[in-house]
Order: structure tokens, then C-alpha cells, then sequence
């Protein structure tokens, strides 16, 4: 059979007795799992935190502050009065946003200046802000802006139908170069299609504008002071050597004889 393939057949299995399968039948046992009563859990108190009493935030509708050293609606074209409120709030970098303007600004500072609008303002896409500096009195020339950084401003509208926008100014004169009148910060208002006519003009408190900031006085020296150093002074010259302490006496002679001439014949 050398060189030929091997081919299974079935038939060669023919005589042999076909195989009988055998089962054995099997049994699993389970282990016994006690049962677990529920054992009543103490409920632990939430941890209380000492919190600390924060003053409400007044509401920042210019209608509702305080006038006299708050944000006011000058004018609003008939169009956009119905439903119409404004929040503006004033800050430095080293302050929190209040709506509340102080009676003095300074020149070295950069105010940053943030408004809400809620209105009808014709669904309009956004609305165009201008800031500048005013006074009552006319002691401003016509023209003259007091005002650098960024003082135009486009208020977006947003998700809940809100317009916002921030401004970014300071101020480059002082009062006192203008008779030292009071200024106000005026803040008007434009569509985009018509930059020239204002819809809404918003004007601040009245406020002084200085300079700079007054720097803390250092504390003069007082009577409690000298005795202070002194007893400083005589802890220390118990420390010295005896010829150290011969030595120090004829300086400290010496320093007090400047105070008063007379000192060393009384």
C-alpha cells in the first residue's frame, strides 16, 4: 500500500457492537447559608461646618438701590421702557463687583465696570455701550474724555435673554484740575445699525476723582516707646563683661549729653 492514500470509510466499523452510553446520576448539595439579621445602624449626623453669616447681596436693579450713591436711568426710547431693568456694578482689582459708587475714585486705579440689561431691544444680536465721564456743572469742556482703556463695550445677548458686557477704564484727570467738580461715569447705548442715537443713557452717583490713595502714616514715637527700649537697653547691659559696662555707661553719657548739655552736671 506504499504510495496510495488512506480513505476512512464507515464500513469498516460495521460488525463492531455500537457503544452504550452510561449516566450516573449526580447529586450537588448546597451549604446551609444562615440567615443575617439586619442589625439597626445608629443614623450619624451630618457634620455641621461652622458657617459664617453672609450679608444678602442687595439687588442690583438700579431702581431698587439706594439713588443717591447708586446707578440711574437718565432716558430710554419709548421702543424698549416696557420690562426694562439695568445692573451695573463697579470694581478694582482687589475688589469684589458692588453696585454701590463711592464718593472718591482715584486716577492710578482701573476700574472695571460690568452691566446686565433685560429688555426689549428688538432681539437685536447686541447692543453697542459707551462710557465717559460727565459733570452737572458744565466743568468739563465739550469733547474732553477723561476716560482711557476700554470704553466701548458690545453687549452680547445670552442664553436667557440678557445682554452683557464690561468695561475696562481709568481715569486721566483728577478733580481737582476741573475745578474739583464732582464727575459721574454716563453710559449710553446704540444699535448697531444707528451709532449716533442714543436709546438708553445710565449715569452713576456723583464722585471726586484723586490722584492716588493717602498712604498709612507710620506711628510717631511716643514716651511708651523710649521707656520700652530702654528696659531693653539695661536687660542687655547685664550681660556685659565689668570693663564692657564702664565703656557702655560713658557711651550711653555721651549719647544722652546730645539730647542736653546740662546733662552730666546734674
Amino acid at each position: 500500500m506504499k504510495g496510495e492514500d488512506l480513505q476512512f470509510s464507515p464500513s469498516c466499523f460495521s460488525g463492531l457492537p455500537s457503544p452504550q452510553i452510561l449516566t450516573v446520576p449526580v447529586e450537588f448539595s448546597r451549604p446551609a447559608v444562615p440567615i443575617l439579621k439586619e442589625v439597626p445602624t445608629k443614623k450619624s449626623k451630618p457634620l455641621v461646618k461652622n458657617s459664617v453669616k453672609k450679608t444678602p447681596i442687595p439687588s442690583l436693579d438700579v431702581m431698587d438701590l439706594d439713588k443717591s450713591r447708586s446707578w440711574n436711568i437718565v432716558s430710554a426710547s419709548t421702543s424698549i421702557q416696557q420690562g426694562l431693568t439695568a445692573r451695573i456694578t463697579n470694581k478694582t482689582r482687589c475688589e469684589e463687583p458692588c453696585p454701590i459708587v463711592p464718593d472718591i475714585l482715584y486716577s492710578s486705579l482701573k476700574y472695571e465696570i460690568r452691566m446686565t440689561l433685560t429688555g426689549n431691544f428688538l432681539d437685536s444680536q447686541f447692543i453697542l455701550g459707551r462710557i465717559s465721564v460727565v459733570d452737572t456743572e458744565g466743568k468739563i469742556d465739550s469733547g474732553v474724555q477723561l476716560l482711557k482703556g476700554l470704553i466701548e463695550c458690545a453687549c452680547t445677548r445670552t442664553k436667557n435673554g440678557t445682554y452683557e458686557g464690561t468695561f475696562k477704564s481709568q481715569f486721566v484727570d483728577c478733580s481737582y484740575h476741573h475745578k474739583k467738580g464732582d464727575f459721574c461715569w454716563q453710559i449710553d447705548y446704540f444699535f448697531p445699525h444707528d451709532l449716533t442715537t442714543s436709546i438708553l443713557t445710565i449715569q452713576s452717583a456723583p464722585f471726586k476723582v484723586f490722584a492716588r490713595k493717602p498712604t498709612k502714616e507710620k506711628r510717631k514715637n511716643t514716651f511708651d516707646d523710649f521707656t520700652l527700649k530702654l528696659d531693653e537697653l539695661l536687660k542687655a547691659s547685664k550681660k556685659l563683661k565689668s570693663d564692657e559696662k564702664t565703656i557702655a555707661m560713658n557711651l550711653v553719657t555721651q549719647r544722652f549729653s546730645t539730647l542736653d548739655p546740662n546733662f552730666n552736671t546734674k
